[in-house]
Protein backbone atom coordinates (compact mmCIF):
# COMPACT_ATOMS: atom_id res chain seq x y z
CA UNK A 1 0.00 0.00 0.00
CA UNK A 2 1.37 3.19 -1.12
CA UNK A 3 2.15 5.97 1.71
CA UNK A 4 -0.56 8.52 0.11
CA UNK A 5 -3.16 5.80 -0.04
CA UNK A 6 -2.25 4.78 3.91
CA UNK A 7 -2.79 8.54 5.16
CA UNK A 8 -6.06 9.10 3.47
CA UNK A 9 -7.44 5.77 5.07
CA UNK A 10 -6.11 7.35 7.99
CA UNK A 11 -7.74 10.30 7.59
CA UNK A 12 -11.10 8.72 7.00
CA UNK A 13 -11.09 6.52 10.01
CA UNK A 14 -9.98 9.00 12.45
CA UNK A 15 -11.98 10.83 15.14
CA UNK A 16 -11.94 14.38 15.03
CA UNK A 17 -10.59 14.68 18.71
CA UNK A 18 -7.48 12.93 17.72
CA UNK A 19 -6.51 16.50 15.59
CA UNK A 20 -5.31 18.96 17.89
CA UNK A 21 -2.51 21.21 17.02
CA UNK A 22 -0.63 24.33 18.99
CA UNK A 23 -0.86 26.14 15.39
CA UNK A 24 -2.43 24.89 11.83
CA UNK A 25 -0.46 22.36 10.24
CA UNK A 26 0.56 21.66 6.62
CA UNK A 27 -1.60 24.37 4.93
CA UNK A 28 0.67 23.93 1.42
CA UNK A 29 -0.11 19.78 0.77
CA UNK A 30 3.16 19.75 -0.66
CA UNK A 31 3.93 15.90 0.39
CA UNK A 32 1.04 14.91 2.32
CA UNK A 33 -2.75 15.34 3.67
CA UNK A 34 -2.16 14.44 7.40
CA UNK A 35 -3.03 15.71 9.79
CA UNK A 36 -6.14 16.97 8.38
CA UNK A 37 -9.19 15.02 8.98
CA UNK A 38 -12.42 14.46 6.81
CA UNK A 39 -16.28 14.25 7.97
CA UNK A 40 -18.83 11.86 6.34
CA UNK A 41 -15.95 8.57 5.12
CA UNK A 42 -18.38 6.94 3.37
CA UNK A 43 -18.95 9.54 1.22
CA UNK A 44 -16.04 11.80 1.03
CA UNK A 45 -12.29 11.33 0.34
CA UNK A 46 -9.83 13.68 0.16
CA UNK A 47 -6.10 13.27 -1.95
CA UNK A 48 -3.50 15.06 -3.08
CA UNK A 49 -3.74 16.43 -6.84
CA UNK A 50 -0.56 17.77 -9.10
CA UNK A 51 -2.94 21.39 -9.78
CA UNK A 52 -1.05 23.61 -7.19
CA UNK A 53 -2.35 26.88 -6.63
CA UNK A 54 0.96 28.48 -7.42
CA UNK A 55 1.93 26.18 -10.37
CA UNK A 56 4.66 24.18 -8.63
CA UNK A 57 5.61 20.80 -9.64
CA UNK A 58 7.12 20.09 -6.32
CA UNK A 59 3.96 20.67 -4.59
CA UNK A 60 0.81 19.42 -4.78
CA UNK A 61 -3.16 20.90 -3.69
CA UNK A 62 -5.68 18.89 -1.53
CA UNK A 63 -8.62 17.90 -3.53
CA UNK A 64 -12.24 17.25 -1.06
CA UNK A 65 -14.75 15.12 -2.91
CA UNK A 66 -18.22 13.78 -2.38
CA UNK A 67 -19.32 10.77 -4.61
CA UNK A 68 -22.47 10.83 -7.19
CA UNK A 69 -24.13 8.60 -5.14
CA UNK A 70 -24.11 10.35 -1.68
CA UNK A 71 -26.63 11.83 -0.47
CA UNK A 72 -25.50 15.00 1.43
CA UNK A 73 -25.10 18.65 0.42
CA UNK A 74 -20.88 18.36 1.95
CA UNK A 75 -18.34 17.57 2.97
CA UNK A 76 -15.32 18.80 5.10
CA UNK A 77 -11.61 18.77 6.22
CA UNK A 78 -11.05 20.44 9.44
CA UNK A 79 -7.76 20.53 11.94
CA UNK A 80 -8.85 21.77 15.58
CA UNK A 81 -6.07 24.21 16.47
CA UNK A 82 -5.47 25.96 20.18
CA UNK A 83 -6.17 30.00 20.43
CA UNK A 84 -5.34 32.35 22.65
CA UNK A 85 -8.05 34.32 23.71
CA UNK A 86 -5.94 37.31 24.21
CA UNK A 87 -5.01 37.35 20.40
CA UNK A 88 -5.84 38.41 17.41
CA UNK A 89 -5.73 35.95 14.39
CA UNK A 90 -5.50 36.13 10.67
CA UNK A 91 -6.90 33.33 8.67
CA UNK A 92 -6.99 32.33 4.84
CA UNK A 93 -7.17 29.60 2.42
CA UNK A 94 -6.76 29.40 -1.96
CA UNK A 95 -9.49 27.26 -3.17
CA UNK A 96 -10.83 26.27 -6.65
CA UNK A 97 -13.83 25.16 -7.96
CA UNK A 98 -13.12 23.14 -11.34
CA UNK A 99 -15.04 24.14 -13.86
CA UNK A 100 -16.48 21.18 -15.47
CA UNK A 101 -18.98 20.47 -12.62
CA UNK A 102 -22.60 21.78 -12.79
CA UNK A 103 -24.71 23.35 -10.44
CA UNK A 104 -24.42 25.81 -7.51
CA UNK A 105 -21.50 25.01 -5.55
CA UNK A 106 -19.25 26.65 -2.76
CA UNK A 107 -16.02 25.97 -1.28
CA UNK A 108 -15.55 27.53 2.36
CA UNK A 109 -13.49 28.39 4.90
CA UNK A 110 -14.98 28.18 8.20
CA UNK A 111 -13.93 28.83 11.95
CA UNK A 112 -16.09 27.29 14.99
CA UNK A 113 -14.95 27.77 18.53
CA UNK A 114 -14.72 25.97 21.18
CA UNK A 115 -13.89 25.59 24.70
CA UNK A 116 -12.03 22.12 24.40
CA UNK A 117 -9.40 20.48 23.08
CA UNK A 118 -11.17 18.07 21.01
CA UNK A 119 -13.61 20.81 19.45
CA UNK A 120 -16.72 18.75 20.59
CA UNK A 121 -19.94 19.30 21.71
CA UNK A 122 -21.81 23.27 21.92
CA UNK A 123 -19.26 25.56 20.02
CA UNK A 124 -19.22 28.88 22.40
CA UNK A 125 -20.41 30.81 19.67
CA UNK A 126 -23.64 30.61 18.20
CA UNK A 127 -22.56 31.83 14.89
CA UNK A 128 -19.69 30.69 12.91
CA UNK A 129 -17.27 32.65 11.14
CA UNK A 130 -17.54 31.52 6.92
CA UNK A 131 -16.04 33.01 3.67
CA UNK A 132 -16.25 31.35 0.52
CA UNK A 133 -16.52 31.16 -3.02
CA UNK A 134 -18.83 29.64 -5.96
CA UNK A 135 -16.94 30.96 -8.59
CA UNK A 136 -15.53 27.80 -10.71
CA UNK A 137 -12.06 27.00 -12.82
CA UNK A 138 -9.51 29.16 -11.31
CA UNK A 139 -7.80 29.60 -7.69
CA UNK A 140 -9.34 32.00 -5.55
CA UNK A 141 -8.49 33.49 -2.04
CA UNK A 142 -10.58 33.56 0.73
CA UNK A 143 -8.94 35.76 3.03
CA UNK A 144 -10.53 36.59 6.67
CA UNK A 145 -9.71 40.49 8.32
CA UNK A 146 -8.21 40.11 11.63
CA UNK A 147 -10.60 37.94 14.17
CA UNK A 148 -10.85 38.33 18.18
CA UNK A 149 -10.99 34.58 19.44
CA UNK A 150 -14.79 34.38 20.44
CA UNK A 151 -15.22 34.70 24.43
CA UNK A 152 -14.67 31.37 26.26
CA UNK A 153 -12.56 29.87 23.58
CA UNK A 154 -9.60 27.89 24.16
CA UNK A 155 -9.89 25.84 20.71
CA UNK A 156 -11.03 26.80 16.91
CA UNK A 157 -12.30 24.43 14.09
CA UNK A 158 -10.34 25.54 11.22
CA UNK A 159 -12.24 23.49 8.52
CA UNK A 160 -12.53 23.78 4.44
CA UNK A 161 -15.75 22.30 2.95
CA UNK A 162 -17.22 21.42 -0.29
CA UNK A 163 -21.26 22.30 -0.56
CA UNK A 164 -23.60 21.94 -3.15
CA UNK A 165 -27.22 23.08 -3.87
CA UNK A 166 -29.06 19.49 -3.97
CA UNK A 167 -28.75 16.69 -2.00
CA UNK A 168 -27.93 14.25 -4.47
CA UNK A 169 -26.10 14.59 -7.78
CA UNK A 170 -23.17 13.84 -9.65
CA UNK A 171 -19.93 13.52 -8.12
CA UNK A 172 -18.02 17.32 -7.30
CA UNK A 173 -14.70 18.22 -5.78
CA UNK A 174 -12.71 21.21 -4.54
CA UNK A 175 -9.16 21.86 -4.59
CA UNK A 176 -7.44 23.96 -1.47
CA UNK A 177 -4.18 25.62 -1.29
CA UNK A 178 -2.10 27.80 1.13
CA UNK A 179 -4.03 27.30 4.27
CA UNK A 180 -2.98 29.77 7.26
CA UNK A 181 -3.31 30.64 10.36
CA UNK A 182 -1.56 33.63 12.36
CA UNK A 183 -1.31 35.38 15.46
CA UNK A 184 -1.68 38.88 14.69
CA UNK A 185 0.39 41.81 15.86
CA UNK A 186 -0.71 45.09 13.72
CA UNK A 187 -0.42 44.59 10.20
CA UNK A 188 2.45 45.97 8.66
CA UNK A 189 3.77 46.61 4.95
CA UNK A 190 6.73 46.33 2.61
CA UNK A 191 5.94 48.40 0.33
CA UNK A 192 8.31 47.21 -2.23
CA UNK A 193 10.50 44.34 -3.67
CA UNK A 194 11.13 43.23 -6.60
CA UNK A 195 13.88 40.81 -8.86
CA UNK A 196 13.00 42.07 -12.00
CA UNK A 197 14.87 43.59 -14.92
CA UNK A 198 13.30 46.96 -15.28
CA UNK A 199 13.69 50.28 -18.17
CA UNK A 200 17.25 50.73 -19.41
CA UNK A 201 18.93 47.48 -18.62
CA UNK A 202 18.23 48.14 -15.10
CA UNK A 203 18.43 44.85 -12.68
CA UNK A 204 16.72 44.86 -9.45
CA UNK A 205 16.81 42.78 -6.00
CA UNK A 206 15.64 43.10 -2.44
CA UNK A 207 16.95 41.96 0.33
CA UNK A 208 14.68 41.22 3.73
CA UNK A 209 15.74 41.89 6.92
CA UNK A 210 13.73 41.25 10.18
CA UNK A 211 14.75 41.78 13.68
CA UNK A 212 12.85 40.71 17.07
CA UNK A 213 14.20 42.88 19.93
CA UNK A 214 12.53 41.54 22.32
CA UNK A 215 13.48 39.05 24.79
CA UNK A 216 11.09 36.40 23.92
CA UNK A 217 10.93 34.56 20.43
CA UNK A 218 8.18 35.96 18.02
CA UNK A 219 6.15 34.20 15.20
CA UNK A 220 6.14 35.93 11.56
CA UNK A 221 3.63 35.78 9.06
CA UNK A 222 4.59 37.24 5.50
CA UNK A 223 2.60 37.15 2.77
CA UNK A 224 3.64 38.06 -0.81
CA UNK A 225 1.56 39.95 -2.78
CA UNK A 226 2.05 40.32 -6.51
CA UNK A 227 2.39 43.24 -8.61
CA UNK A 228 -0.51 43.72 -11.02
CA UNK A 229 0.38 40.97 -14.19
CA UNK A 230 2.86 39.41 -12.36
CA UNK A 231 3.11 35.52 -11.76
CA UNK A 232 4.39 34.57 -8.48
CA UNK A 233 3.80 32.46 -5.52
CA UNK A 234 1.59 33.50 -2.61
CA UNK A 235 2.08 30.50 -0.34
CA UNK A 236 2.14 32.20 3.08
CA UNK A 237 6.11 31.87 4.84
CA UNK A 238 5.69 31.41 8.78
CA UNK A 239 8.62 31.19 10.97
CA UNK A 240 10.18 31.91 14.51
CA UNK A 241 12.54 34.83 15.19
CA UNK A 242 14.38 33.91 18.39
CA UNK A 243 14.95 36.40 21.23
CA UNK A 244 17.36 39.42 20.64
CA UNK A 245 17.20 37.66 16.91
CA UNK A 246 17.59 38.19 13.10
CA UNK A 247 17.53 36.91 9.73
CA UNK A 248 18.07 38.03 6.55
CA UNK A 249 17.02 36.61 3.20
CA UNK A 250 18.81 37.56 0.23
CA UNK A 251 16.84 38.68 -3.42
CA UNK A 252 13.77 37.26 -0.84
CA UNK A 253 11.57 37.64 -4.51
CA UNK A 254 12.88 34.85 -6.22
CA UNK A 255 14.49 32.78 -3.74
CA UNK A 256 12.41 33.01 -0.61
CA UNK A 257 8.89 33.26 -2.47
CA UNK A 258 10.23 31.40 -5.26
CA UNK A 259 9.08 34.01 -7.96
CA UNK A 260 11.74 35.22 -9.79
CA UNK A 261 10.70 37.97 -12.96
CA UNK A 262 8.76 39.39 -10.39
CA UNK A 263 7.57 42.20 -8.22
CA UNK A 264 5.17 43.03 -5.41
CA UNK A 265 4.77 44.09 -2.36
CA UNK A 266 4.68 42.30 1.55
CA UNK A 267 1.90 42.14 4.66
CA UNK A 268 3.97 41.74 7.46
CA UNK A 269 1.88 39.61 10.64
CA UNK A 270 3.61 38.87 13.90
CA UNK A 271 2.96 37.70 17.16
CA UNK A 272 4.94 41.29 18.60
CA UNK A 273 3.72 44.60 18.11
CA UNK A 274 5.39 46.41 14.84
CA UNK A 275 7.69 48.21 17.10
CA UNK A 276 9.10 45.29 18.06
CA UNK A 277 9.73 43.11 15.08
CA UNK A 278 11.47 46.08 12.55
CA UNK A 279 11.21 44.49 9.43
CA UNK A 280 13.22 46.49 6.03
CA UNK A 281 14.51 45.75 2.81
CA UNK A 282 17.19 46.40 0.78
CA UNK A 283 16.38 47.22 -3.38
CA UNK A 284 19.46 46.53 -5.20
CA UNK A 285 19.99 48.11 -8.98
CA UNK A 286 22.43 45.27 -9.85
CA UNK A 287 25.48 46.99 -11.41
CA UNK A 288 28.55 45.27 -12.79
CA UNK A 289 30.94 46.51 -10.36
CA UNK A 290 28.23 46.26 -7.44
CA UNK A 291 24.91 48.00 -6.75
CA UNK A 292 23.30 50.75 -5.52
CA UNK A 293 20.33 50.79 -3.07
CA UNK A 294 17.85 52.08 -1.16
CA UNK A 295 16.17 51.10 1.89
CA UNK A 296 11.89 50.06 1.80
CA UNK A 297 11.43 49.94 5.54
CA UNK A 298 8.19 48.43 6.52
CA UNK A 299 4.98 50.89 7.19
CA UNK A 300 1.90 50.67 9.29
CA UNK A 301 -0.79 50.98 6.67
CA UNK A 302 -3.09 52.85 8.97
CA UNK A 303 -0.82 55.82 8.37
CA UNK A 304 -1.62 55.95 5.08
CA UNK A 305 -3.91 57.87 3.12
CA UNK A 306 -3.64 61.15 0.91
CA UNK A 307 -0.09 61.98 0.10
CA UNK A 308 2.17 64.66 -0.97
CA UNK A 309 5.58 63.84 -2.99
CA UNK A 310 8.07 66.99 -3.95
CA UNK A 311 10.76 66.21 -5.88
CA UNK A 312 9.56 64.09 -8.86
CA UNK A 313 11.57 64.42 -12.46
CA UNK A 314 10.76 63.59 -15.52
CA UNK A 315 13.56 64.45 -17.82
CA UNK A 316 16.19 62.51 -20.41
CA UNK A 317 17.72 61.96 -17.14
CA UNK A 318 15.40 60.62 -14.59
CA UNK A 319 11.85 58.64 -15.06
CA UNK A 320 9.87 58.67 -11.97
CA UNK A 321 7.40 55.38 -10.66
CA UNK A 322 4.35 55.69 -8.76
CA UNK A 323 3.79 52.77 -6.94
CA UNK A 324 0.47 52.01 -4.95
CA UNK A 325 -0.67 49.19 -2.76
CA UNK A 326 -4.22 48.99 -1.78
CA UNK A 327 -3.59 46.87 1.76
CA UNK A 328 -7.88 46.44 1.56
CA UNK A 329 -9.26 43.35 0.74
CA UNK A 330 -11.87 45.23 -2.13
CA UNK A 331 -11.07 47.38 -5.01
CA UNK A 332 -10.85 51.08 -4.47
CA UNK A 333 -10.22 54.17 -7.11
CA UNK A 334 -6.84 56.50 -6.77
CA UNK A 335 -6.70 59.81 -8.20
CA UNK A 336 -3.12 61.05 -9.40
CA UNK A 337 -2.69 64.61 -9.49
CA UNK A 338 0.31 66.08 -11.49
CA UNK A 339 1.76 69.26 -10.81
CA UNK A 340 4.49 71.04 -12.55
CA UNK A 341 5.83 74.44 -11.93
CA UNK A 342 2.41 76.58 -10.84
CA UNK A 343 0.12 74.55 -11.97
CA UNK A 344 -1.86 71.45 -12.12
CA UNK A 345 -1.25 69.76 -15.57
CA UNK A 346 -2.74 65.79 -15.36
CA UNK A 347 -4.95 63.93 -13.44
CA UNK A 348 -6.20 60.34 -13.53
CA UNK A 349 -8.21 57.68 -11.70
CA UNK A 350 -6.66 54.23 -11.25
CA UNK A 351 -8.96 51.71 -9.97
CA UNK A 352 -6.43 49.22 -7.66
CA UNK A 353 -7.76 45.91 -6.98
CA UNK A 354 -7.67 44.49 -2.74
CA UNK A 355 -4.04 43.71 -1.74
CA UNK A 356 -2.62 44.14 -5.24
CA UNK A 357 0.77 46.80 -6.11
CA UNK A 358 0.45 48.79 -9.18
CA UNK A 359 3.56 50.83 -10.34
CA UNK A 360 3.09 52.88 -13.02
CA UNK A 361 4.63 56.07 -14.82
CA UNK A 362 4.29 59.13 -12.89
CA UNK A 363 4.11 61.39 -15.97
CA UNK A 364 2.29 59.18 -18.20
CA UNK A 365 0.72 61.21 -20.41
CA UNK A 366 2.65 64.30 -19.44
CA UNK A 367 4.57 66.32 -22.12
CA UNK A 368 6.12 67.96 -19.91
CA UNK A 369 9.58 67.75 -19.23
CA UNK A 370 10.70 69.02 -15.69
CA UNK A 371 12.75 68.66 -12.66
CA UNK A 372 10.39 70.37 -11.14
CA UNK A 373 6.97 69.00 -9.58
CA UNK A 374 5.03 66.88 -7.71
CA UNK A 375 2.40 64.69 -6.88
CA UNK A 376 -0.54 64.09 -4.91
CA UNK A 377 -2.09 60.90 -4.28
CA UNK A 378 -6.23 60.61 -3.17
CA UNK A 379 -7.60 57.43 -2.30
CA UNK A 380 -11.71 57.91 -2.55
CA UNK A 381 -11.82 54.88 0.49
CA UNK A 382 -9.57 52.24 1.95
CA UNK A 383 -6.24 52.71 2.64
CA UNK A 384 -3.36 52.81 -0.41
CA UNK A 385 -0.10 52.90 0.95
CA UNK A 386 2.10 55.10 -1.93
CA UNK A 387 5.38 55.86 -3.05
CA UNK A 388 7.69 57.39 -5.69
CA UNK A 389 10.82 55.80 -7.07
CA UNK A 390 12.83 58.81 -8.95
CA UNK A 391 15.57 56.68 -11.04
CA UNK A 392 18.85 58.09 -12.74
CA UNK A 393 18.68 56.88 -15.95
CA UNK A 394 22.37 56.91 -16.40
CA UNK A 395 22.82 54.74 -13.19
CA UNK A 396 20.01 53.19 -12.70
CA UNK A 397 20.36 54.73 -8.95
CA UNK A 398 16.75 55.26 -6.79
CA UNK A 399 16.05 57.86 -4.64
CA UNK A 400 12.58 56.13 -2.68
CA UNK A 401 10.47 57.99 -0.91
CA UNK A 402 6.68 57.59 0.47
CA UNK A 403 6.20 60.90 0.42
CA UNK A 404 4.10 63.33 3.25
CA UNK A 405 0.80 62.93 4.45
CA UNK A 406 -2.10 65.80 3.94
CA UNK A 407 -4.55 66.35 6.02
CA UNK A 408 -7.79 65.23 4.74
CA UNK A 409 -10.01 68.68 4.13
Amino acid sequence: MSRRLAVILVLLATPLGAHTWPTLQNGSFDREIWPWAVDFPTTASVQLVADDANRSASSRAAELSINGAASTRSARMFECVAVDATKLYVFGVRAKLPADQAGDLAATLTLTWYANDQCEGKPVSAVSDALGTGEKGAWRRIDFAPRMTASGATHVLFALSIDRDAVQGPSIRALFDDAYMAVAGEKTIVPAIASIRGAVNSDWSSDLHLVNRTSTPATVLLMYRCMLGALCNTRPREFLIPATGSVTFKDAAAILFESPSSGGAIEVWSSAKPTEVLVTSRLNSRATRGTFGTEIPAVAPHTFFRRVFPGVRNSLDYRTNLGLYNAELTATDVRIEVYVDAGLVATRTLSIAGQTLVQVNAFEGVAATTDNAWLRVVPTAGTIVSFVSVIDNATNDVAYSTGFAEPVP
